[in-house]
């Protein structure tokens, strides 16, 4: 296997511990319900999509 595809591999086994790791910001404040890092990055990219698209020459302003 190639060094990109190992790379790829090694990211996506790291990305699927996501689901069982817990954030801990709000557990430290004392929250009862405590997401899981994939549940927040999940919403995020869905944000993502909804939001609408900007052209290079705004984001670089």
């Amino acid at each position: 296997m190639n060094t990109d595809m190992e790379g790829v591999l090694e990211f996506l086994l790291y990305i699927g511990q996501a689901k069982r790791t817990f954030r801990t910001g709000r557990a430290i404040h004392g929250a009862d319900k405590v997401g899981s890092v994939a549940g927040h990055m999940y919403r995020m990219v869905v944000m993502s999509f909804l939001l609408p698209s900007t052209s290079e020459e705004s984001k670089i302003r």
